[in-house]
């Protein structure tokens, strides 16, 4: 049965558990689960409330001191408001990026239409994140689709694990996250993570 989620509270994100070599992308990419790309970002948990009301929280139930939403990265989700709670996972790009600002790379649904989904697969959410925003879809790369250029939304890759991770060159890309599609948010495993050796990556 459903579970609502009628006001605010805090949820904390799911985040990888382990950090695997690159040696292991085969691995798990035999396993079937898939991979996304990491960016250097804060992480982020975007409440929005009924009326639209958009409050953006770090993963420690911190407010963001340094951002705000601005006109153009709030309006993908003023489009997909529907009167009740949604609550999105997504990584903000802007503080640790010189030449990205004010963006969110949006990879999971944590609450949507007033439903907790903490129980409900990866693969379940993610596809209702991504039909959730499919109409407002405007352009896509190989590693995300675009809604416009302040939000975007994570690609899940099926295949060529390492060799996606050798490929990794833009500044803003930490790695890889690799995930369980049949995990839910309360799995002890649901992901991993595997990073390119930088002094400045945190995660």
């Amino acid at each position: 049965m459903p579970i609502p989620y009628e006001r605010f509270k805090y949820i904390y994100p799911q985040r990888p558990s382990n950090s695997v070599p690159p040696s292991l992308l085969g691995f798990y990419e035999r396993k079937g689960w898939v991979a996304q790309i990491k960016k250097n970002g804060t992480n982020s948990v975007i409440f929005q409330s009924p009326d639209g009301k958009l409050n953006p929280m770090g993963r420690h139930n911190n407010p963001h001191k340094q951002w705000e939403f601005s006109s153009k990265s709030r309006k993908s989700f003023d489009r997909v408001s529907n009167g009740s709670w949604n609550v999105f996972n997504a990584e903000l790009l802007h503080s640790k990026t010189p030449h990205i600002k004010d963006t969110n790379y949006l990879h999971d649904l944590l609450v949507y239409r007033g439903e907790f989904l903490l129980d409900v697969p990866y693969y379940e959410r993610y596809k209702q994140l991504v039909e959730l925003f499919e109409d407002y879809v405007t352009d896509e790369t190989n590693h995300y689709y675009i809604l416009n250029d302040n939000t975007w939304i994570a690609k899940n890759q099926t295949k060529g694990f390492k060799a996606l991770f050798k490929s990794l060159d833009n500044a803003e890309d930490e790695g890889l996250v690799i995930k369980n599609l049949k995990a839910t948010c309360q799995s002890r495993l649901a992901s991993v993570k595997c990073r390119k050796p930088h002094k400045n990556y945190s995660f």
